[in-house]
């Protein structure tokens, strides 16, 4: 290809751009709305978490023994809510980014 040629097409990228992003003002972006959801769930998950390991809710000795027979010998609720929370904050960030990132 020439150089030409490459900027050419380039430019007509950029135009799209442009024309996509005036067109498409009035609207959010979907991972806002996953962002929030998914930090809801993680909040929920890892207070439930909290709660089954240090709260007056702890889990029965019999269950605890039955999961550590399993080689399950941590707080799945605790962990995956976090990883939940932390998905959900990386989604919300990503969505209400500044318009001068995406130049």
């Amino acid at each position: 290809m020439s150089d030409t040629h490459t900027k050419e097409i380039r430019d007509r990228i950029k135009q799209m751009d442009e024309t996509h992003a005036a067109e498409s003002e009035g609207f959010m972006d979907i991972r806002y709305f996953i962002g929030l959801m998914l930090l809801i769930y993680g909040v929920i998950i890892s207070f439930t978490g909290l709660l089954t390991q240090f709260g007056k809710y702890a889990l029965p000795e019999a269950l605890v023994n039955d999961l550590n027979r399993y080689g399950i010998n941590f707080n799945l609720n605790l962990w995956w809510g976090l990883l939940i929370l932390l998905i959900g904050i990386i989604f919300y960030c990503v969505s209400r980014k500044p318009k001068e990132w995406a130049k």
